[in-house]
């Protein structure tokens, strides 16, 4: 949401790179090489970059004050967080209490049995980020509200959910191997009203949003650094398709929302918790790496992945600044021109995939045109962060 203000801001650009994007997929279908795509040479070093700089930060603001939609979107986020952040100066423990950890075990360790959890083990120093139930979204149970959720909920029974298969929709204990999606679901969505405060903190310099949003970053990516990647008991397929979070390394859309909030947030962090940042970016390489490392190359997933990794190289400092050399340039030179078992460079992902006739993705409607809609924001992303167009 907070989004369409600065999309809107960019509104022409954009809809000269859908069209290209659109055509552009026929004709570069003829003309594929093994050229290198050219990075970037001109990479912003400050925060925020994704889709605004500091710089850029008085027009938006002008754009806001002026015009009735820009006010009421900003007003839409501020109804959605304030209740949040004006709870979160008596109780910063509320929200971060309903995040879904291993609070009490701290496990370290996934395991799963094909495509349901099964148990974790091993203990970090902190509370760890819980894996998701299954990778079946079918569930009886539900996705309680934020208040319905049991604080610091971590107990061998399992979790405590609304069953919508009974009257009444009775809450009980279920096995996460029960609950579809539900535990990703419910972090997700708190990270995204600590990506929005961060937004408003920089947006309006109210340093209660960003506390409130520091907060439940911080316990959410130190729970995070301590997990290991799933491991699978019957060691098949799964093995090679699944993240931190998910079953599948596509639906890690919450390193997105890491990533944006991350960047709205990283003056602050830079000013009151500097020592942290070592740990967070180690953390976005080391998930971004289990990306890379598993999934589908020859489908719409790669683009999928690539769409998740470009979010994360964004907000990486530059190679140099890391002893690996893994930084911002590694990751998106890696997307762009390096081909690996699970994970394609995008000029092979386009030549194999793109029909050199009729330019249409190779498989059905339904994700040909996804394929192409994702590719366009792709584009798009790249213009608008590096101002370059790799069309």
């Amino acid at each position: 949401m907070m989004f369409t203000i600065i999309n809107r801001l960019k509104i022409k650009s954009r809809a000269v790179i859908c069209t290209y994007v659109l055509i552009g997929c026929i004709s570069i279908s003829f003309a594929q090489s093994t050229e290198k795509i050219p990075l970037p040479t001109n990479l912003e070093q400050g925060y925020p970059r994704l889709y605004i700089t500091q710089d850029e930060k008085k027009d938006l603001q002008k754009t806001i004050k002026k015009e009735t939609w820009a006010k009421e979107v900003l007003q839409g986020i501020h109804d959605r967080i304030d209740t949040h952040v004006k709870r979160h100066q008596s109780d910063p423990e509320w929200m971060v209490s309903r995040l879904q950890m291993h609070w009490k075990t701290k496990a370290t360790n996934i395991y799963v049995n094909g495509v349901n959890y099964s148990h974790a083990d091993g203990e970090a120093p902190v509370p760890t980020v819980r894996f998701v139930g299954a990778r079946d979204y079918t569930t009886p149970y539900g996705k309680p509200n934020l208040e319905d959720i049991l604080p610091y909920m971590d107990d061998p029974r399992g979790l405590y959910l609304p069953n919508r298969s009974k009257e009444g929709k009775p809450f009980e204990w279920v096995h996460p191997a029960k609950t579809g999606r539900i535990i990703y679901s419910i972090n997700e969505e708190i990270i995204g009203l600590a990506r929005d405060a961060a937004f408003i903190n920089w947006l309006e310099n109210k340093e209660e949003y960003a506390k409130f949003s520091f907060d439940v970053f911080h316990k959410y990516m130190e729970g995070m650094s301590y997990r290991s990647e799933p491991i699978d008991l019957l060691n098949g397929h799964i093995q090679t398709l699944v993240g931190f979070t998910n079953f599948q390394v596509i639906h890690e859309n919450v390193l997105i929302e890491i990533a944006e909030l991350y960047d709205f947030l990283h003056p602050y962090i830079e000013a009151k918790y500097p020592q942290h940042i070592a740990m967070y970016d180690k953390t976005i390489k080391r998930w971004t790496d289990q990306i890379i490392k598993n999934g589908v190359p020859q489908n719409n997933w790669n683009l999928h992945q690539a769409k998740i990794i470009l979010k994360a190289a964004m907000v990486l400092q530059d190679d140099r600044f890391y002893e690996d050399k893994k930084g911002r340039e590694y990751y998106i030179d890696y997307i762009l021109n390096v081909t690996s078992a699970r994970q394609w460079s995008l000029t092979k992902f386009m030549d194999y995939g793109y029909d050199k006739e009729n330019g249409v993705w190779a498989e059905c409607p339904g994700y040909s045109m996804g394929v192409t809609k994702d590719l366009t924001h792709f584009v798009e992303d790249f213009n608008n962060t590096f101002d370059h167009n790799i069309l």
